[in-house]
């Protein structure tokens, strides 16, 4: 095999795995309000406590604070960037904030029914219920100026 033809080879294996790298994605487990067994709500705060985006979105058995979270910001047209998939996903950037952003103490959170004991549980992993409300806030000190913490 020539120099020529091996790096032709090497070229087109590599762009076939980015296009396959790229074209994976977490499958979201969430409907319209008023479809499936339940509804939650979800707000997301930016760091100086704004609101980027709120909504509604209908849970299905199974339905992750991950599922109920991409529904509204797919809906809102709001990007945001993840890592991981199923029970180990996790957001790191939303509406173009990310992680570190605003320090080493910098990043997204989220709370359900403002209950903090969750903390530590990925939003891949939290299940939700029907009426829960799920709270996304960017802390810039390691969620201590959350008021949650």
């Amino acid at each position: 095999m020539s120099v020529k033809r091996a790096y032709s080879f090497f070229l087109v294996c590599i762009a076939a795995a980015l296009v396959l790298l790229c074209s994976c994605s977490q499958d979201i487990n969430a409907v319209a309000p008023g479809e499936g067994i339940g509804v939650v709500s979800v707000e997301v705060a930016g760091p100086d406590g704004e609101t980027i985006c709120s909504g509604q979105a209908g849970i299905n058995s199974g339905s992750t604070v991950f599922d109920a979270t991409a529904y509204v910001l797919y809906k809102g047209k709001i990007a945001f960037d993840y890592t991981g998939a199923g029970k180990m996903v996790y957001i790191s950037g939303i509406n173009g904030i990310y992680e570190f952003d605003y320090g080493a103490m910098s990043g997204w959170l989220y709370f359900v029914n403002n209950d903090t004991s969750q903390t530590n549980v990925g939003c891949g992993a939290y299940e939700l219920s029907d009426g829960d409300s799920i709270r996304w806030v960017y802390t810039k000190d390691g969620g201590a100026d959350t008021g949650l913490l």
